[in-house]
């Protein structure tokens, strides 16, 4: 029920506030409108609202909580793939075996018509049994009259026919025009003369702009919106606005449409750097931060390297088993020509770290929040050069933001050093927990080897460092599930029964909590409306079916359900 300016609720019960980040337990709240007026003691709380009209609600066993912040997800690929979806679902959940993703294939109903493509997403070579990749090979001879685009559960990597690349106007063969002899993203048979079907970064947009556009990913974004706020999700920052069709505005007003004068979660975003086209018209255009209609713009995305399961994230030390003839510790993205800091798996550069620069200085001079991408501990060692290069050329010009620099995914490699750096720099990192939950296995055994996996996102270090970090999804990487990022946090637990990931870097319940409320509030610059319930702030809580401290360490998700999510004192 939504409140008005003039209604005044009082919860009575366990309130877990998470102030200054820690559960700072209460007996009461009260909130008028949307906002929090009392919070405390019940004879406080009761004392606050005396002369006030208002409602009393008694928990019980229930409990509140901050609502839960997921500061990184992608938004309209979430909805493309969602249930219901023309898109085929391959991920392990639906895919284990290689043949399995064939009948998919062989069964949709566009299957030989040359008109339609048939388009699948999720299929992870990493998690299928015998770890085989599509080539391009593989799906002429599946499905010959059709073009075939499938996408990597990563989103980093994709497999293609020959009818994709016709399609997209890419040469197959190096007598064809369009050949991208000089582009390492193209992934070519052992010669060099002809394209092999698998495609890196860049790539996968470039061929992705030729696939039909699905109304189905804009009619079913307020769908994704309300599955996510059923799992507690108050606040939620999209992590590449563009990154789909290449325009930034066109993905904003594609989610106004859907979400104007509803109630759904508040929206953060950033805008994917390729969607920029003329960097200081950007710059001179918006001025951050920029609330258009229900989502507030005031980052931009970048790429540094790729994915750590895909084997295109940059490591420190080589891979077990990359496929045959990759980069053995994978590219970044934006190569190093300095001697002090290239590397040898680095191809060579089109764009090198001093274009980066060229980008990232003038945005974060501009007050723009830096979000970059950095799976493997080279990219996360270049994004903290990049990054105290740009805050030092700054110096006075631009006052200090509210919001955090940030690294995102953090994952492999990384070392005590670097998330030293990070906290004395005030960045902050947000972890893809999944990777130890969904993927600890295959890094332990195919991927890493058990000491490096073991050190996979390595949260208890960020505790005992002072770096300010959260918990994502990276949906449709993983599902939007905060609670059972916490579980992972606190356990370090594989899927499967397969035991526990690096037990070294595990954190205790209340840290875990940090990471999906207070936390990403911080870094979001959001911390005076969101992120603990405190006077003054916005009621935005979830209700939980019990008391969260009182549930065995890892079983919140299935024992501590989500009962209601509030946003601004409306529940959603």
């Amino acid at each position: 029920m939504q409140q008005t300016g003039d209604d005044v609720s009082v919860y009575a019960g366990t309130i877990i506030t998470m102030a200054a980040g820690n559960f700072s337990p209460e007996e009461a709240m009260a909130i008028k409108g949307d906002t929090i007026i009392a919070i405390g003691t019940t004879e406080a709380v009761d004392a606050a609202v005396s002369s006030m009209q208002h409602t009393k609600r008694d928990l019980g066993t229930q409990c509140i909580m901050p609502g839960f912040v997921e500061p990184h997800v992608h938004l309209l690929l979430s909805s493309l793939v969602g249930k219901g979806s023309p898109v085929i679902d391959m991920s392990y959940s639906a895919v284990k075996k290689r043949h399995k993703a064939v009948d998919l294939i062989k069964k949709s109903p566009h299957y030989g018509n040359p008109c339609e493509w048939i388009i699948g997403c999720g299929y992870d070579p990493s998690l299928v049994e015998a770890h085989e990749q599509f080539k391009l090979d593989d799906l002429d001879c599946i499905a010959p009259l059709n073009p075939v685009f499938i996408l990597n559960q990563s989103g980093h990597l994709a497999y293609v026919n020959s009818r994709a690349f016709k399609w997209a106007k890419i040469g197959i063969t190096n007598c064809d025009a369009n050949f991208p002899e000089c582009d390492p993203n193209y992934e070519k048979n052992d010669s060099g003369t002809a394209l092999d079907g698998v495609l890196k970064e860049g790539a996968v947009t470039t061929v992705a702009k030729s696939l039909p556009q699905s109304p189905f990913m804009i009619d079913n974004l307020a769908a994704t919106l309300k599955g996510w706020a059923k799992n507690g999700c108050t606040t939620v920052f999209d992590c590449g606005l563009g990154s789909i069709s290449g325009s930034y505005s066109t993905e904003i007003s594609w989610i106004n449409s859907k979400t104007a004068g509803g109630k759904f979660p508040r929206l953060y975003g950033a805008v994917a750097i390729q969607a920029i086209t003329d960097l200081q018209q950007f710059i001179d255009s918006q001025q951050p931060p920029w609330d258009s209609g229900s989502i507030r713009v005031q980052a931009v995305k970048f790429w540094l390297d790729g994915s750590t399961q895909g084997f295109t994230a940059a490591v420190s030390k080589p891979y077990l088993n990359p496929p045959k003839g990759w980069p053995p510790c994978g590219p970044l993205n934006y190569p190093c020509n300095d001697e002090k800091h290239k590397h040898d798996d680095d191809e060579k550069p089109t764009d090198d770290e001093k274009t980066l620069q060229g980008y990232v200085t003038p945005l974060v001079k501009a007050g723009w929040q830096m979000v970059l991408h950095a799976n493997g501990s080279r990219a996360v060692e270049q994004g903290l050069r990049v990054l105290g290069k740009a805050l030092a050329a700054s110096g006075d010009i631009v006052k200090k933001p509210n919001f955090l620099h940030r690294l995102e995914h953090v994952t492999a490699d990384i070392t005590t050093d670097q998330l030293r750096a990070a906290a004395t720099m005030g960045l902050a990192v947000s972890h893809l927990v999944a990777h130890i939950r969904t993927w600890g296995y295959t890094f332990r055994t195919w991927v890493l080897g058990a000491e490096r996996a073991a050190r996979l996102d390595p949260v208890r270090d960020d505790v005992d460092l002072g770096v300010t970090y959260s918990f994502h999804s990276d949906s449709p990487v993983s599902e939007a599930e905060p609670l059972q990022y916490v579980d992972t946090a606190v356990t370090r637990q594989m899927a499967n029964g397969c035991g526990v990931l690096g037990k070294c870097q595990t954190v205790s319940l209340e840290e875990g909590f940090r990471g999906i409320t207070y936390n990403p509030a911080k870094k979001l610059g959001a911390l005076a409306d969101i992120g603990s319930l405190e006077v003054g702030k916005k009621a935005d809580f979830v209700v939980l079916g019990i008391d969260p401290r009182l549930v065995h360490e890892g079983l919140l998700r299935s024992q501590c359900s989500v009962l209601e999510t509030w946003v601004g004192g409306v529940e959603i």
